[in-house]
Parts: C-alpha cells; structure tokens; sequence
C-alpha cells in the first residue's frame, strides 16, 4: 500500500462577451449558451482524464496485434491474467467505425460467433465508450474500479459575469463561465492496458 496525494484541479470553459439582453430577451439562448458551455467542460474533463491515465507509471501496454479487434481481445486478456475483471474499453470514434466494419465484413456464421453487440456497445461482452478525447489509434481497456473520477460537493457550475472585462459593464456585455474541480484517481495500473491499434 503506498499513499498517493492527489489534489482537484479546476477545469473552465468560457464564453465569449455577449449582448446581455440577447440573453434577457431569449431564453433558449441562455440554455443553449449553457448547454454548449458544459459540452466543452465534458471534453475537457474527458482530455484530463485520459492524460492523467497515460502519466500514471505502471500501466500496461499491448503492441497491434494483426488487426485493432485482436489487439483489444489481447488487452483484456492481459486483464484476465492479472486476476482482473474489465469494466471498459475506451476508443476514438474512427477507431470504433474501424472495428465495426470489420465485423461487418465478416460472414454471417463467423460474425454471429463473435461476442459483439452493437445495441448495447459491447464487445467481448464489455461495454465501449467513444470518445474524441482518445487518440484515433489507441484504445485503453480498464478493469472495473480501476480508475475513478472524483469532484467536489458543489458539481458543475454555470455563473454569468457583467465585470469579466475592463469594459463589458459599460458595453452592457456578459460572459458565462462554465466550471468545476476534478481529480483523476488510477487504483489499479496494472488494471490499465493501453493498446496501439495499428
């Protein structure tokens, strides 16, 4: 057991000077302006994640293996011999097209064979998140509780400022400021693979 100190980081997203009555006058613009705002947080905070991951010493590596479908089977089998249950494979959405239509190609007998759902996601019975925060050919395959995201008691914030700039009162402009604190915790490295894809 070794004690790891770990501290919340801030992650902000910013939007730009806008017209305060632009806002007064329409309210599907505020939830728009919202919405996007905590659409970018969630990129970042999906960047971070994947960044702290990659820094953490200790995790596995899978070299490709023939083709990305084999290279993940070989990653969670790694996990499988570690004694470790895998909880998520993580890959950039060309990546995913990449496997898919791979599958696809197969014939039908072979295709059924194959442990893969696209209804629910899941390949070899784990469930695939896609994400642009990933890098197109990588993969990381995660045991589950092996990695955590944490934050504080206050969540993701939403808070509009007239004073942002030297000018924005007198110009009558806003400027909303989307934000939160988060950690990156990784229990387990060695519940970490992270799998070149080609």
């Amino acid at each position: 057991v070794e004690r790891v100190d770990n501290t919340l980081s801030v992650v902000a997203h910013l939007s730009e000077l806008i017209n305060r009555y632009w806002l007064l006058d329409n309210v599907s613009l505020q939830q728009f302006l919202s919405d996007e705002l905590q659409f970018g947080l969630a990129l970042a905070v999906e960047a971070k994640v994947l960044a702290d991951v990659n820094a953490t010493s200790g995790i596995q590596t899978q070299i490709f293996s023939t083709s990305a479908l084999i290279t993940i089977r070989k990653s969670l089998t790694k996990l499988e011999a570690a004694g470790l249950v895998a909880g998520a494979i993580v890959v950039n959405p060309t990546a995913w097209e990449g496997v898919e239509l791979a599958l696809a190609s197969t014939n039908a007998v072979e295709h059924m064979a194959l442990p893969y759902d696209p209804a629910t996601r899941r390949l070899f019975g784990v469930p695939v998140v896609v994400t642009n925060s990933e890098a197109p050919l990588v993969a990381h395959v995660l045991a589950a509780d092996a990695v955590a995201l944490h934050t504080d008691t206050f969540g993701v914030q939403v808070e509009y400022s007239q004073n942002s700039t030297a000018d924005s009162f007198s110009r009558n402009q806003i400027q909303a400021r989307c934000e939160g604190r988060f950690a990156t915790s990784v229990y387990r490295p060695f519940g970490v693979v992270k799998a070149a894809l080609a």
